[in-house]
């Protein structure tokens, strides 16, 4: 895009957060399977930042994965906008470094699905335990454990969907 002639984005400007684990975990992942490049710059920055003087990058703005839209930042976006000026000075909400614990998992993010995939088939354990508690007929057991696959299956939905 850059590139193209005449191009047809003169500067990007990105922020890299200090705890974007949104980024860190789920684009990252499909990124080392080489699926999809969905891309992970809010969390890892752009490497070719020093090479391209059109390419922009703060490190780091204090927060999660909406931290480079949040009011501290808007006066940054508008005077890049505006007049291509990128100056973390005006970031009252700027840090040194990233947060430890969204870093370390992001590095090799697997291991958070792992956990994740774990968690959510010992609460599916847990739910099967409590259905044959109730010492109810194996016809009977057999519905209701359908019924809570579906239940259970849709409040994973909604969860990742909407949380």
């Amino acid at each position: 895009m850059l590139n193209a002639n005449p191009p047809r984005v003169k500067a990007v400007l990105n922020l890299v957060a200090t705890a974007d684990w949104v980024v860190a975990f789920f684009p990252k992942f499909f990124e080392l399977t080489r699926l999809q490049d969905l891309g992970s710059a809010g969390h890892d920055g752009f490497a070719l930042t020093q090479s391209t003087p059109n390419v922009h990058q703060i490190t780091y703005v204090e927060g999660s994965h909406s931290a480079a839209i949040e009011e501290p930042v808007w006066d940054v976006i508008a005077d890049f906008v505006l007049t291509g000026n990128a100056e973390a000075t005006n970031i009252s909400a700027i840090c040194n470094n990233q947060n430890a614990c969204v870093k370390s998992f992001g590095s090799f993010p697997p291991i958070v699905w792992a956990i994740i995939a774990g968690l959510v088939y010992a609460v599916w354990k847990g739910i099967e335990w409590l259905i044959c508690a109730t010492g109810a007929d194996p016809v009977s057991q057999a519905f209701i454990e359908g019924v809570a696959l579906t239940v259970y299956v849709l409040l994973l939905w909604l969860v990742v969907t909407r949380v």
